[in-house]
């Protein structure tokens, strides 16, 4: 938020599940399915009166180009309303489908991944929420829930850390005024940075927060649990992360 050029959007329309449902859209596509005969292509006669069009579709290529512009409609122009040029996202519930679905979307597109130790996210989370997954049928309620969904998120983004585009960062790092890692990620993310804003110390800032329900404290079980399941992934991202 630092630069003024970019509108970072947060969490945005959370319970459409808007990227998510995008990214699903991919699955079924493996180079077997669909049938060549069954996709228009552009060098190809469209059907005439006496054709069978039971499964007729457009080029794959339009499907790519209509998410891309459906993206852009919907965060990018809003931005550039707003006078920002460039437009992201801030998000809690994506992993690796798709990240790898908006790089292929956007190739220029740079991502940072950022890893929180799950004892403190879920001791932050716990009195805040619960809140949903994918809604309304995946609300995240117990420590369980919580650890697995930090597993397979975290799990998603050591598969991408040799991709250039990708840097995965330590939360606990940032927080702590690292500025050779703040340095880095602005870099990454090629930012025209106001550097008072940009400073280490602007990360001891607390912009707002959610509603805190005092009767839902985490408890000491509850940690352990979260622990328990997710201590051998926290350390793989240690070894790699900055």
């Amino acid at each position: 938020m630092a630069d003024p050029t970019v509108m970072v959007w947060g969490e945005p329309l959370d319970r459409c599940g808007i990227l998510q449902s995008l990214a699903a859209q991919w699955r079924p596509l493996d180079g077997r399915w669909p049938n060549p005969r069954h996709v228009l292509a552009p060098d190809r006669k469209p059907p005439g009166v006496d054709e069978w069009i039971a499964n007729l579709s457009p080029p794959i290529a339009a499907l790519r180009h209509a998410q891309r512009r459906f993206l852009d409609t919907l965060f990018g122009e809003p931005a550039r309303a707003a006078g920002r040029t460039r437009w992201g996202l801030k998000e809690v519930r994506l992993g690796l489908e798709e990240i790898r679905w908006l790089a292929a979307l956007f190739p220029d597109a740079r991502f940072a991944l950022l890893v929180r130790d799950p004892v403190a996210a879920f001791e932050s989370y716990a009195p805040r929420g619960p809140w949903f997954e994918r809604w309304p049928d995946g609300p995240v309620t117990t420590a369980t829930a919580f650890a697995s969904m930090w597993s397979r998120l975290v799990a998603g983004f050591l598969e991408l850390v040799e991709d250039p585009r990708v840097m995965l960062v330590r939360y606990e790092r940032l927080e702590s005024r690292c500025e050779a890692l703040a340095l880095h990620l602005d870099l990454h993310l090629d930012l025209n940075l106001d550097r008072d804003l940009a400073a280490p110390s602007s990360l001891e800032r607390i912009v707002g927060h959610a509603t805190i329900h005092e009767d839902r404290r985490a408890t000491a079980s509850e940690l352990r649990t979260v622990r328990r399941h997710t201590a051998d992934l926290l350390a793989r991202v240690d070894a790699v992360a900055g």
